[in-house]
């Protein structure tokens, strides 16, 4: 639910055509993304036998640090290259696809 209703707030951003309107947006897009790291955590620990949760944590922290040095640079790639509101619905598709893949892979 978190990664979707982020998905959301990053599509909200595009909408907001007054400063008002950002001003609600963006503090609830960082209450939704705040918590990805725990999620990533609870992915790994619930999907991996109790004696390898070390080595899938730390593979789940390895992939969120590489996004953390690959996702900006392609935000201003695409910002450049097809405008500012389509690099937040990039950024909205990748929440919606986190979404998914939580929903369909741990949930059951």
């Amino acid at each position: 639910m978190q990664s979707a209703l982020s998905a959301v707030c990053f599509l909200g951003i595009v909408l907001a055509d007054a400063p008002l309107t950002a001003a609600v947006a963006f503090p609830l897009l960082g209450l939704f993304i705040l918590g990805f790291p725990g999620v990533y955590h609870a992915a790994m620990t619930a999907l991996v036998a109790d004696e390898d949760v070390g080595a899938a944590t730390a593979g789940g922290q390895t992939s969120a640090e590489r996004g953390g040095l690959v996702a900006p640079p392609l935000f201003g790639f695409v910002a450049d290259a097809h405008g500012y509101d389509a690099a937040w619905v990039l950024l909205a598709g990748v929440a919606a696809v986190a979404a998914a893949v939580v929903w369909t892979q741990v949930r059951p």
